[in-house]
């Protein structure tokens, strides 16, 4: 429990700092984004809040990422799990940017252990989802993460239901933090409190192909609380991109 206490303390200092990110960034062209307790820092340089150029310091130096060149940051959040034996606090850093220029969303992904130092930087597709107006009350490990795909797996032709935007119930992925970076890991216990609200919402959903495609989850669902791998469509969908991997000395 101890991460979830220290993500909502988290979550609400970053809230705090981030109201005033579109002033400081007009500002001050230079930013530096940090969680206490960790050696690694994101400085961006910037023009009226667009990226122009952003590394990731570590102690095993600067890291150019052009991938956050003409993103603008939108949101900032933290926890600090224990996913190794050393019993001090790792890290799972989850920012988030837009495309002014295609109005998409991402994630920038950058987890730590501490017993062996090393980090991952990862950066996957964002956007909004039904997911977003439920309340979830989930028991998750520590050392797991929750990423939602913006996205239903390709199980049928949506064709302009995606095409209008429409927020739908998506996959979600339980993503753990190993001693090999973050990968997706089967977490039965998630999947069966995730199964009664997709059923739910399955069972409301008056569109047939989105009804179609809820089913398709459903069943996915249900697989993964049995300890089952999912759908070949959910794991082409899982669209986690690894950007950079950083190993230094304590």
């Amino acid at each position: 429990m101890q991460c979830k206490k220290i993500c909502r303390i988290a979550i609400i200092a970053a809230a705090s700092l981030l109201l005033s990110l579109s002033a400081l960034a007009a500002a001050n062209p230079l930013q530096v984004y940090s969680v206490p307790g960790h050696p690694l820092a994101l400085t961006v340089q910037n023009r009226k809040g667009i990226i122009e150029e952003a590394w990731l310091r570590s102690p095993a130096g600067l890291h150019p990422l052009k991938i956050l060149q003409g993103k603008r940051i939108t949101n900032s959040t933290w926890c600090l799990p224990i996913a190794d034996n050393d019993l001090c606090a790792d890290l799972i850093w989850k920012l988030s940017f837009t495309d002014p220029d295609t109005t998409k969303s991402y994630f920038l992904w950058i987890t730590a252990l501490t017993e062996t130092p090393r980090a991952w930087l990862a950066v996957t597709p964002a956007g909004r989802s039904r997911w977003d107006s439920l309340p979830l009350h989930l028991t998750i490990p520590d050392d797991v993460f929750l990423y939602m795909s913006p996205t239903l797996p390709a199980y049928a032709e949506l064709g302009d239901l995606e095409q209008n935007k429409l927020p739908l119930l998506t996959f979600v992925y339980t993503v753990g933090l190993t001693l090999d970076g973050p990968n997706f890991v089967l977490v039965p216990e998630v999947y069966r409190q995730l199964l009664p609200i997709a059923d739910l919402v399955r069972k409301a959903e008056i569109n047939s192909t989105i009804r179609s495609g809820y089913d398709r989850l459903y069943d996915d669902f249900e697989k993964m609380g049995k300890g089952q791998s999912p759908s070949r469509e959910a794991i082409i969908n899982f669209n986690w991109k690894k950007v950079l991997s950083i190993n230094w000395q304590n």
